[in-house]
């Protein structure tokens, strides 16, 4: 395992992140219940899909999670791109704030941490995109290559791309039907 820097606990968070597919307590497949007695009682967004009961959103700060009707967490969503991206903290109902970062800072300790990752760039688009693939699922650190001037009013090129949002999908599972007349009752609790 990689050393842990103090002065970057975020890149080391990240890096852990792409090669294990845990942040912390939250990774695919991870029941709710559980993740809600390490980090406390989550935000909940309500249905996924209008027509369809599950999945459903919930979170803690800025951090979404998809979760499925067994109440595994199906996908991870971390927006970086909020100047106050809050992350959930290392004890129960603390939120910590994560400080810009670049393709610079994650790739070489990615590389440092001898993880495996592949870039997926998409013509067209603004982007980079670095794909790990821990344990059958997929993260994605998408890095933003140009920024909006509103006194220009055009994209103009980074220097060095930024990290917009990681999204971590688990891999497929199978959960038992929800029997009908079963309450939505939220989390789990």
């Amino acid at each position: 395992m990689a050393r842990r820097s103090k002065r970057r606990p975020y890149v080391d968070a990240f890096v852990e992140f792409g090669r294990t597919g845990r942040l912390g307590a939250l990774h695919g497949g991870a029941s709710l219940t559980e993740v809600a007695a390490v980090h406390g009682t989550p935000w909940t967004g309500g249905r996924v899909y209008d027509k369809r009961r599950w999945p459903h959103w919930f979170g803690y700060g800025d951090v979404s999670l998809c979760v499925c009707g067994c109440r595994r967490i199906e996908m991870i969503i971390v927006p970086t791109w909020h100047r106050k991206c809050l992350v959930p903290g290392d004890r129960p109902d603390r939120l910590r704030r994560v400080p810009p970062l670049t393709y610079g800072m994650i790739v070489p300790a990615l590389d440092a941490a001898g993880v495996e990752w592949r870039l997926d760039e998409y013509p067209g688009l603004p982007q980079r995109t670095v794909v790990t693939e821990p344990d059958g699922g997929r993260i994605e650190f998408v890095f933003a290559t140009e920024k909006y001037c509103h006194e220009a009013r055009q994209d103009i090129p980074l220097r060095t791309p930024v990290l917009n949002k990681i999204v971590a999908a688990a891999a497929p599972h199978e959960c038992p039907p929800i029997p009908p007349g079963t309450p939505d009752d939220g989390w789990g609790s």
